[in-house]
């Protein structure tokens, strides 16, 4: 297993987990996106000492925080959208509002489609070619 599932780069050849007593038996990070300065890691969090709440939580530099009170299913995607922090995946609730699979984090989570079968598997904002 791994020892840890998010670390940091902290000199030549040397990684330092972001949450030590984070262990394969937490669950697994799907996708990391930087927003208002904070590092956002959603995914599956399998037990609920790992993080501070399931599926997505921010990263300040010292400490994990929660978004909200998480999401119930899986965070597959997290993007950014006209400065607002977007997230996608396999959840109907983000921060205990009714979120079909897409969601969007202004002070609290607004959900952005409803009634979605299945799941998000990622994001995209930008031009067409």
């Amino acid at each position: 297993g791994y020892d840890a599932l998010v670390e940091k780069y902290t000199s030549p050849g040397n990684w330092t987990p972001l949450n030590p007593a984070w262990n394969d038996a937490c669950g697994l990070v799907v996708d990391l996106h930087i927003h208002d300065g904070a590092l956002i890691a959603g995914g599956a969090v399998a037990s609920p000492g790992c993080m501070p709440h399931p599926q997505v939580n921010a990263w300040d530099g010292s400490s994990w925080s929660p978004l909200g009170t998480g999401m119930n299913d899986v965070v597959n995607a997290l993007a950014e959208f006209d400065g607002k922090l977007i997230a996608a995946g396999r959840f109907t609730i983000a921060d205990g509002n009714s979120a079909g699979l897409i969601a969007q984090w202004t002070d609290a989570p607004v959900s952005v489609q409803q009634k979605t079968l299945g799941s998000v598997k990622s994001l995209y904002f930008g031009k067409q070619p």
